[in-house]
């Protein structure tokens, strides 16, 4: 577990998340543990981001998983896509992927 201080500054960028993204991977078979310590590591490279507001990496079943992550405005969310795990999923994708990552933008509605 990573320890973070969270700032006013960090909870009002959380607050106005008006943009995110949804994206799903599917591993290739045999490749599910190296996906999971892909993203798992990956943390460390978005909390450098600073137009991240939110960032979340998740199993959806044995081959599947997502990430969903927040920003304050559109040019974090580009940012984000050029950014440095979008880089190194690239460079690794023909490795651990099945296919393509399905990358959906969303627009952020509500949240608690």
């Amino acid at each position: 577990m990573i320890g973070i201080t969270v700032t006013s500054k960090m909870m009002e960028e959380v607050m106005s998340s008006s943009v995110g993204l949804l994206v799903t991977l599917e591993a290739q078979s045999g490749k599910e543990s190296e996906l999971a310590e892909f993203l798992q590591a990956a943390q460390d490279l978005v909390v450098e981001e600073p137009g991240t507001s939110t960032w979340y990496a998740f199993r959806i079943n044995a081959s599947q998983f997502g990430i969903y992550d927040t920003f304050p405005h559109e040019e974090g969310r580009q940012a984000h896509l050029a950014g440095k795990v979008a880089t190194a999923l690239g460079a690794r994708a023909d490795e651990l992927l099945a296919s393509a990552p399905s990358i959906q933008p969303v627009e952020v509605l509500a949240f608690t």
